[in-house]
């Protein structure tokens, strides 16, 4: 009963960025035409810059043994941004607002994300991250088709009185199931990086560079595929679900065969990344099957690689976890905001998806030379 309580805390956690970041896609192309000073890439990257840094936040109260301050704090900051956006009344406010949620949001996901990783063994791990996972697929299906209705019927505003509902139900359910990590967040943590390696910093950086690629592409959907002068509101909503469905394919696959997807992997990366050179070559059709293909390239294999990192006994400690999220979405923010530094966009989204490609396809590639070599002194 308390692992399944324990799971249900992390799959309503593991919401938390579909309903800060799906959820706002639909409404775009409403919030430009209301707030024609804000970009759209704007609405992800402030909300990713507040995101990380309330995962640092909450990793520090975690590592000094304040875990209680993290939850209900955390969701009345969350329902007041979401309220306070729908009362925006320019472009500043709003995305102040979206900066505020992705705090209150960082603090709540890194409860997600240290349940999962103070899991005693690999496996655990990435059963819990699978389930994690399909909590994110289910709400990148369930959530645009929700939010695309919304926007129709009612239009932008209700898609922060939803983040509103959800914070307020997260409220709920984490006073409920209090004890679950009441015991673990009243430790004292002594903060110690010591035993990592050169292995080690690959294998972070593969993972890093799936949010990248993730997360860049994602706030960046928007702008391949709207149309100037149109409500793009069902086009959106449907380009969402369908990376959704990619995903969800990619990580049943990986379940159900896991030696399959491990011999696919190589051609996998060349054929990924020869079609991210020709989409930044400014081959535009390609765009719209990139998309699908990313997403199921990190459904077959973005889980494998997070329960590498989280299951390194020097990671077991909640700051050190906390940095290396942060890091992550940082890097993501940096990354969504380079992309439209270049003279032409698209050539800059496709090219840094290119490289994040190549750093997982060289991480994997030392890996699986250290494992052989591991096997055959062993």
């Amino acid at each position: 009963m308390q692992k399944r309580r324990h799971a249900s805390v992390v799959q309503l956690l593991a919401a938390t960025n579909p309903v800060g970041l799906d959820l706002i896609v639909p409404a775009i192309p409403q919030l430009s035409k209301s707030f024609p000073q804000v970009g759209s890439q704007e609405l992800f990257s402030y909300y990713l810059l507040g995101l990380g840094l309330g995962q640092i936040g909450g990793a520090f109260l975690l590592q000094r043994g304040l875990g209680r301050f993290l939850t209900w704090p955390a969701c009345i900051i969350y329902v007041t941004a979401a309220l306070s956006a729908v009362l925006a009344i320019d472009g500043v406010s709003l995305l102040t607002s979206r900066f505020v949620s992705g705090l209150a949001s960082g603090s709540l996901y890194f409860i997600c994300i240290w349940m999962i990783a103070t899991e005693n063994s690999k496996e655990e791990v990435s059963a819990l991250y699978a389930k994690r996972n399909s909590t994110l697929l289910l709400a990148a299906g369930v959530v645009p088709v929700v939010s695309a209705g919304s926007v129709i019927l009612i239009g932008w505003k209700s898609v922060f009185l939803l983040q509103a509902v959800y914070g307020i139900v997260c409220a709920a359910v984490l006073a409920q199931s209090a004890k679950i990590f009441r015991a673990e967040s009243t430790k004292l943590v002594e903060f110690k990086l010591s035993g990592l390696g050169g292995i080690d910093a690959i294998n972070i950086a593969g993972m890093m560079s799936f949010s990248l690629l993730l997360y860049v592409s994602l706030a960046n959907l928007p702008a391949v595929l709207m149309t100037k002068g149109q409500d793009n509101t069902l086009v959106l909503s449907i380009a969402v679900i369908s990376i959704a469905i990619a995903y969800r394919t990619g990580a049943v696959v990986r379940r159900r065969n896991p030696a399959l997807s491990s011999r696919l992997f190589p051609a996998f990366v060349i054929f990924l990344f020869v079609l991210t050179l020709a989409a930044a070559s400014a081959c535009a059709q390609l765009d719209i099957y990139l998309y699908a293909t990313l997403y199921l390239f990190a459904g077959l294999y973005q889980s494998g690689q997070a329960s590498i990192v989280f299951t390194r006994p020097s990671l077991k400690q909640p700051l050190a976890i906390g940095i290396l999220t942060s890091i992550s979405l940082l890097i993501s923010v940096l990354g969504i905001e380079m992309a439209h530094r270049f003279a032409d966009w698209r050539v800059g989204l496709w090219t840094i998806v290119a490289f994040a490609i190549a750093v997982i396809a060289v991480g994997a590639t030392i890996n699986s030379a250290v494992d052989n070599q591991t096997i055959k002194t062993g």
